[in-house]
């Protein structure tokens, strides 16, 4: 059960179950909650997402990404999805209209589950960037589109972040996009 929970994080997030918490008791900083459908599972239980831990530690995680950033052109990428029947279509091409550290809003061609893991690379780029992948996990769908998605970060190598970056300081503007 503990890698199921495990698959429904994103980039530094600790998630646990209702037995875990209980242990724990009131030490820890319980940020959210939320029921999942795990393979497997009975009945959808219900998980904790840790912010922090009390005394004598006083931890707490970084939460603050910044804010995403509208870029002027859109990013070209070719994605697919991981782990389920849509991972046998070829790959999808689509878009990043936002930007922040973490995080991006990105259209798809095809509406997937929110938790669907993605592998991407860049297009209309000179070939040894298009040849890095990158990753991220569907967090949510904005309202205004079903098919613009939140997605997380999971990995991405550094000449990617790096465009990234370029992409955040020189062909954008403040977005009022909410980051996940």
């Amino acid at each position: 059960m503990t890698s199921r929970i495990e698959s429904y994080t994103v980039g530094g997030q600790i998630l646990i179950s209702e037995s875990v918490r209980q242990q724990a008791g009131g030490v820890l900083r319980i940020d959210g909650k939320r029921e999942i459908i795990p393979k497997g599972a009975d009945s959808p239980p219900t998980i904790y997402e840790v912010g922090g831990i009390g005394a004598p530690y006083n931890l707490a995680l970084e939460t603050k990404d910044q804010d995403m950033v509208t870029l002027m052109h859109k990013v070209p990428v070719i994605y697919r999805a991981l782990g389920s029947e849509a991972s046998q279509k070829e790959s999808i091409k689509g878009f990043i209209t936002c930007l922040s550290y973490r995080s991006a809003e990105v259209e798809l061609e095809d509406r997937l589950e929110p938790m669907a893991n993605l592998k991407m690379g860049l297009g209309d780029v000179h070939e040894a960037l298009a040849e890095k992948h990158f990753y991220g996990k569907i967090i949510a769908y904005t309202n205004s589109d079903e098919k613009r998605a939140i997605l997380r970060f999971t990995s991405i190598p550094p000449e990617i972040a790096s465009y990234f970056l370029a992409h955040q300081e020189y062909a954008g503007k403040p977005s009022n996009v909410k980051n996940g």
